[in-house]
């Protein structure tokens, strides 16, 4: 068996039993972008960011389902100019979904190649590997990665690198860890 895991400390266990009586909004309807983010950062809480890995998909089935479905719709938004949408104007990419590709992108295969799972068959390792490769596609001269139609604005250091931040992490595909961590369990 497993040791018993410490106690979780500061409402943590509190705020994830709200998380999960709450209901999950689909994409793209007016909410789902706060819930697919929550839910990344729930596994990111779980796994100590990639700390303990491999994750266990039996932990919480219902985040990596929630992801998995939100990693189809990103990969839509994401690919949505190579499909003979035009670029838009500043203004207006502001509001589209496209311009978050990279990052939720990134996080949705973070999460899901953490689960350690055989990636070689089956509609989702054609979904993470999808993903990867489209990844790899948005990287510019400058080393960093950019989502579609985004501009261009060091004065926002946060909107400038956490896209490279969190694909960096995402293409990490050795993944060497401890273990699944003992929070899992609480």
């Amino acid at each position: 068996g497993h040791p018993t895991p410490p106690a979780l400390e500061f409402g943590v266990r509190e705020v994830m039993a709200e998380i999960r009586r709450r209901p999950l909004v689909e994409p793209p309807l007016t909410g789902f972008y706060q819930d697919f983010y929550l839910m990344t950062h729930l596994v990111y809480a779980l796994n100590c960011f990639n700390g303990h890995l491999p994750n266990r998909r039996s932990d919480c089935p219902w985040v990596y389902s929630y992801i998995e479905r939100c990693l189809a719709f990103w990969l839509r938004e994401g690919k949505r100019q190579e499909r003979g949408g035009k670029t838009a104007p500043d203004v207006v990419a502001a509001q589209l979904w496209e311009t978050e590709a990279v990052d939720a992108i990134a996080e949705c295969v973070d999460c899901l190649l953490g689960l350690g799972e055989p990636s070689d068959d089956g509609p989702l390792a054609e979904l993470v590997r999808e993903g990867c490769a489209w990844l790899l596609t948005r990287q510019e001269a400058d080393g960093l990665f950019y989502s579609p139609s985004v501009p261009r604005s060091e004065t926002k250091e946060y909107d400038h690198l956490h896209p490279t931040w969190v694909t960096c992490a995402a293409l990490q595909f050795d993944r060497k860890a401890p273990g699944p961590s003992p929070r899992c369990a609480a």
